[in-house]
């Protein structure tokens, strides 16, 4: 956090140990300020502080919230003053000490006056020249492109344009909308759409008179796709759809639209249907997913869980019978967050995932399947096989999870395989890539000056120039305290021509290895450390153990 040099904090909705966070003095204060050393201000999240009366009921009036708000360390309600307008009457009344509000005013003015917002305090800086757009879009291109994951190839990927007929089918082909998250520019634009709905009555389930902020989040929204879709081109009006963009490399690129977001959209897919529909194609692209936003029929995003995490509506299905047919199928997955991909998986040739790319998607997906761009992307999460494996994450403790690297553990009896579908920093390339240690001069592994250094060779050894993430992971191999099989330290990025070898050194801090022992004290006991470099979590190409001297924080 210091590290970052961050200048506010917002809280979260949750509580802990039966505490809202929005009144956590130990979470806010404590922990945040005291032992990380925070010195900005914290803002609540939308309504948070409302919450503790009407959600959590820990205060039974506006001023109870307030004082126990600010009491925790929060200094800005937001998106109003609802409760924070009673603070002078709670000094008042004596129920909040006056040394408290002063304490979040100056640290609301400190804020304030680094960025030239209080005349006579700092100076404004000078405003920027008008950004360049041309430039911008050049930024966002490079973002969509290394933001695709491929992660299965069997080679059928890059297509070639023109090099056989290509059929389309699935939800996300020819919608613009699915490609933004929530905090996008299509979701604001749907926000006010959405809130005039429900304000006016025109939401099932949610009653105008009682209606929270929060609420906008959770109900469908039934006939409102086609004017978020419209909303969405509207806004961007360049943005190709994954279809228009595909049709821009191969004109003879056809569409079936099958398949559907939603679970009860209107005809069942049957065999038959699919069967006919694809006749014709020597390759299949299916495009599925799910819709990520604030308001509106999603399926993901603000305030969307959902009890299993796999593709909504019928997709799952539509995979299926896809691949029922024998055609090849490339399927391409828009998603932000992890899905349960199982049957993608074993359906598909090539899966390619579309993480949320915005306006430059369409064109981004278009040229990783015709060849134009080599996929390089890597996951910044977990994907499991199975509902029943979560939560699953690559960080898990020794004794627990799916990877034991010293010891044999029992797994799931009805899975032939305990680990993830696809791991934490998993991601394919047109390209191969290898990764050893550099002997060549100093110790390929040491600690010094605090820091740990990696000295790595790595090789292009495809016939492609192409694009890799080198990730180096370390593993505490003896503690007081249990410690994760491996932590990701850090990670970089290089671009190699086919064939080219390059010398690499990643080096990160000994105090990511930090953690908090049995007194509370954070820091790290003396003993070996593995450092390991790898391509993915579960690829790892090389390692060296290295002994620590004890340290604290």
């Amino acid at each position: 956090m210091t590290e970052a040099g961050l200048a506010a904090v917002m809280n979260s909705y949750n509580e802990l140990d039966g505490v809202p966070c929005a009144a956590d003095r130990w979470l806010l204060t404590e922990l945040l300020r005291d032992q990380l050393g925070f010195d900005g201000i914290v803002v609540s999240d939308y309504d948070a502080v409302d919450m503790l009366r009407t959600i959590y009921h820990t205060a039974s009036s506006e001023g109870q919230a307030a004082v126990q708000a600010i009491s925790a360390g929060l200094d800005v309600e937001l998106p109003g003053d609802v409760n924070f307008s009673h603070l002078a009457d709670e000094v008042t009344g004596g129920h909040l000490d006056e040394g408290v509000l002063d304490t979040a005013v100056t640290r609301v003015l400190t804020v304030k006056a680094r960025v030239g917002l209080i005349p006579g305090m700092a100076a404004r800086s000078a405003a920027g020249a008008p950004p360049d757009r041309a430039e911008a879009a050049e930024v966002r291109r490079a973002i969509a492109a290394r933001g695709l994951v491929l992660l299965a190839n069997d080679g059928t990927l890059p297509l070639t344009p023109r090099g056989g007929r290509v059929v389309v089918v699935g939800p996300a082909a020819d919608e613009l909308r699915v490609h933004f998250g929530a905090y996008t520019s299509v979701a604001n634009a749907e926000m006010p759409l959405g809130m005039t709905a429900v304000m006016t009555g025109q939401v099932p389930g949610v009653d105008p008179a009682t209606f929270m902020f929060t609420d906008i989040f959770q109900p469908r929204m039934p006939g409102f796709d086609e004017r978020f879709e419209a909303e969405a081109r509207r806004i961007h009006p360049d943005a190709p759809t994954a279809l228009d963009a595909l049709r821009g490399f191969d004109p003879t690129v056809a569409f079936v639209p099958l398949g559907h977001f939603e679970a009860d959209p209107g005809p069942v897919l049957d065999q038959a249907a699919v069967t006919a529909a694809v006749a014709g194609a020597d390759v299949v692209i299916a495009l599925v997913g799910e819709r990520t936003g604030w308001v509106g029929n999603n399926t993901a995003g603000e305030g969307r869980s959902t009890a299993s995490p796999g593709l909504p509506g019928d997709q799952d299905e539509l995979v299926a019978l896809l691949a029922a047919t024998g055609k090849p199928l490339v399927t391409v997955v828009v998603s932000g967050r992890p899905l349960l991909l199982d049957t993608v998986a074993r359906a598909s040739r090539a899966v390619l995932l579309a993480p949320l790319l915005g306006e430059e998607a369409g064109p981004a997906i278009a040229g990783a399947v015709f060849g134009t761009i080599n996929p390089s992307g890597k996951l910044p999460s977990t994907f499991p096989r199975h509902l029943g494996q979560i939560p699953t994450y690559h960080g898990h403790h020794f004794g627990s999870g799916y990877d034991h690297p010293t010891g044999t553990r029992h797994g799931y009896n009805d899975l032939d395989d305990d680990t993830p579908r696809y791991a934490f920093g998993h991601g394919l390339s047109y390209s191969t890539f290898d990764v050893t240690l550099d002997e060549s001069a100093e110790p390929a592994v040491e600690e010094s000056d605090g820091l740990l250094r990696a000295r790595l060779l790595v090789a292009n050894t495809g016939t492609v120039d192409g694009e890799t993430v080198v990730q180096l992971y370390a593993r505490d191999e003896a503690a007081t305290v249990v410690r994760p099989v491996r932590q990701l330290l850090g990670f970089t990025r290089l671009a190699l021509a086919a064939g080219e070898t390059r010398r690499v050194l990643l080096e990160a801090p000994v105090e990511r290895l930090f953690y908090t022992m049995a007194d509370g004290a954070r820091g790290l006991e003396a003993g070996d450390v593995t450092v390991l470099a790898a391509l993915s979590s579960d690829d790892i190409r090389c390692s060296r153990t290295v002994p620590l001297s004890a340290r604290r924080a």
